[in-house]
């Protein structure tokens, strides 16, 4: 077997560079919109980024050699994620824009190749939770105090909050990130001063999603706390006095008379919700870009147009769809879409398998917690934004990060 010097110690600083950039990009903060910008001034490239993903993944491969023998069966054991990425790889050979393709799905592969290296030479949970906690706390209290401090924080179009990010979309989405992970920061937690800092930060985190101002995060967000509320009652107080299953069939009852009885005596509610959230003229927007992107997905329905090949601004379709949706797209604003559209009906439906494998997996293993929100949110979001396995979106590199934790946890102190 190859040795590679301290390869533990680059598993680690691979990783730690992964995530910091995750949440600290190496964009500009705080541009403006890319209407006021044009389509001349959008490039499909970051040289800056191009380096620092080729250095994560350098550090990485060098990790991996020691333990390739470990990495290859992880592979083998957990398989349906590998083979949706094989799948996605093998479409760059049909992209118009091969080179892009190639470009973004390296990032992919980086995410992967970084996040399994390190777990497999940090396996503990308490290890993990200790490299991300410092991340996560510094970039909340940073988001904080921009927004406080910095008008060009706020987002020009909506006058909400967008941090950091170019939009109060893409806050919101870090919003519900950041929330998933204090949660599981305060459940991991013993020493009750930790506790009470990890339950300030969680606030913290449900005050910028909520400061977004973006209908889809807060829809998740909602969604998270109320089922995570639900299984907490459930484990603390009614498993003890065996009601579990009574419970769970109460709330499922009492949730669909609620929603009937809403949307009886209040018909427009629907449109009171999207009314508050300034989404009417966004939904309308939206609902024309996804009729074009299903007459394109016609073209190519089972096997796609290549990854990521299809939102290149040097594409002539691209600047034809310019010409009619003025405010510039940069995504089908619906994840499914846009994977149908590049990786084809074959690429959503091994998706699904892998989300499917991910749920059955973890009920069978009695390990249905808080790490599943990492797959759960971005389904969610996907609804309205496309933030699957998309460029410089988080959700991918920490749905690869819960999906390889159940993989790779061998007992109850290695995984929550």
């Amino acid at each position: 077997m190859v040795k590679i010097p301290k390869a533990d110690l680059l598993a680690k600083i691979s990783f730690l560079l992964l995530i910091f950039f995750t949440f600290f990009p190496t964009g500009i903060p705080f541009q403006e919109k890319m209407q006021e910008r044009g389509v001349d001034e959008i490039s499909s490239s970051n040289i800056i980024n191009q380096i620092l993903y080729l250095t994560i993944f350098v550090l990485a491969f060098l990790s991996a050699i020691p333990i390739r023998n470990k990495i290859f069966s992880v592979i083998i054991k957990e398989k349906w994620l590998s083979i949706f990425l094989l799948w996605a790889g093998m479409t760059i050979f049909w992209s118009s824009f091969p080179d892009v393709s190639f470009k973004r799905y390296f990032q992919v592969l980086t995410f992967y190749l970084t996040i399994i290296s390190f777990l497999i030479y940090f396996p503990s949970i308490t290890s993990l939770i200790k490299l991300i906690k410092p991340i996560i706390y510094s970039y909340i209290l940073l988001t904080i105090l921009v927004v406080i401090s910095i008008p060009d924080a706020k987002d020009p179009a909506f006058g909400t909050w967008r941090g950091l990010t170019s939009h109060k979309n893409s806050l919101g989405q870090i919003g519900v990130i950041l929330t998933i992970f204090n949660l599981i920061f305060f459940t991991s937690e013993e020493n009750l001063n930790k506790k009470v800092i990890s339950f300030i930060f969680f606030l913290f985190s449900i005050i910028i999603t909520v400061g977004a101002v973006s209908s889809t995060s807060i829809t998740s967000l909602f969604i998270l706390l109320t089922i995570s509320s639900i299984f907490y009652v459930k484990k603390k107080i009614f498993e003890p006095i065996g009601l579990s299953y009574f419970l769970s069939f109460f709330l499922i009852i009492t949730g669909l008379i609620s929603i009937v009885l809403l949307f009886t005596f209040i018909p427009n509610l629907t449109d009171y919700i999207e009314g508050i959230f300034g989404k009417d003229d966004a939904f309308y927007d939206r609902g024309k870009l996804w009729k074009f992107m299903l007459w394109e997905i016609s073209g190519h329905p089972l096997w796609g147009c290549g990854f990521q090949g299809f939102w290149v601004i040097e594409s002539p379709k691209i600047q034809m769809l310019y010409r009619t949706f003025i405010w510039l797209p940069i995504q089908a604003h619906n994840g499914y879409l846009d994977i149908i559209n590049e990786i084809g009906i074959i690429g959503l439906l091994l998706f699904l398998v892998v989300i499917i494998n991910y749920l059955v997996i973890s009920y069978k293993k009695g390990r249905i917690e808080l790490w599943v929100w990492f797959l759960i949110n971005p389904l969610i979001i996907s609804l309205t934004e496309s933030t699957l396995f998309r460029p410089g979106h988080k959700s991918t590199v920490f749905l690869i990060l819960s999906y390889l934790l159940l993989h790779l946890g061998k007992n109850k102190e290695e995984i929550i």
